[in-house]
């Protein structure tokens, strides 16, 4: 998959993760720190919320 030119492997290496992790936020095996997700959000010139839902916890 490519995205705003970035593959999985350069997007992570952009935000500074591996691509193994990236793989995990992905395919929802675990979350991106809000940090992280500001990284991601950036690098892909997007609002956090157009790719992260953010839960409250009950």
């Amino acid at each position: 998959m490519t995205l705003k030119g970035y593959t999985n492997m350069t997007l992570a290496e952009a935000v500074g993760v591996t691509y193994q992790h990236l793989s995990s936020i992905r395919n929802r095996k675990v979350n991106a720190s809000p940090k992280l997700a500001k990284r991601i959000a950036d690098s892909l010139g997007v609002e956090i919320e157009q790719i992260f839902t953010i839960e409250a916890k009950k």
